[in-house]
């Protein structure tokens, strides 16, 4: 088993949406998968169920787990399991007990200032010796000069990796994608061809990262 953890002090990321996403990537490439949300709002578990509770995807497992870190010898039939966290994760106990179990932390940012601000003090708490992927959502206000400055200074920093750091990974804004996983719909019949390449990107990614040596 594999434990995939997506993290940031910044709330607004994007973290449930990579999270979620995600894990029906790797459901598409017949990966056994779970997703444990540590967040007291719940929005993985919201997104991956039914109003009546059954999960939308039946390849995906989906537990509510707030209070609890991954235990991953109960986890251990998984291929993946991929651990949604809450913000302001450095004043969770449950938060730091599973970054010490984790084989990949993803942090998702977007091109805002504070979430930047967020991604370096994410890296400040995160242990040597294991892979970091970063996800930079782009959207329509990159067209405004502020945010094209900044995502040259995101590209700058984080596009071709460093140590631990992996070559980050950009996808397309999720908006639109956001409103369709709310409707309980697979959002992939919706993308553009060249949308679903950068999302072939980050699964891709993911699995190099944790491929045995």
């Amino acid at each position: 088993m594999k434990l995939v953890t997506v993290l940031n002090f910044k709330g607004g990321c994007g973290k449930t949406f990579v999270a979620v996403v995600l894990a029906q990537l790797l459901m598409i490439a017949e990966k056994k998968t779970a997703v444990i949300d540590l967040d007291v709002q719940l929005n993985a578990v919201n997104y991956l169920r039914h109003v009546n509770g059954r999960n939308v995807f039946p390849g995906i497992d989906v537990i509510p787990s707030p209070g609890a870190a991954p235990d991953r010898e109960a986890l251990g039939a998984y291929d993946f399991v991929i651990a949604d966290t809450p913000p302001a994760i450095i004043q969770n106990d449950v938060i730091s007990a599973t970054i010490e179990r984790t084989d990949l932390f993803i942090i998702p940012v977007t091109l805002q200032r504070n979430a930047l601000f967020g991604f370096d003090k994410t890296l400040e708490l995160l242990p040597d010796g294991r892979p970091i992927l970063p996800v930079c959502s782009m959207g329509p206000q990159a067209k405004t000069r502020g945010k094209r400055e900044l995502l040259r200074l995101v590209r700058e920093q984080l596009e071709d990796g460093d140590g631990d750091l992996l070559p980050a990974v950009f996808l397309p804004w999720y908006d639109r994608i956001d409103e369709n996983l709310s409707a309980r719909r697979d959002f992939f019949f919706l993308l553009r061809e060249e949308e679903y390449t950068s999302f072939e990107r980050l699964r891709d990614a993911v699995l190099n990262a944790v491929r045995p040596v």
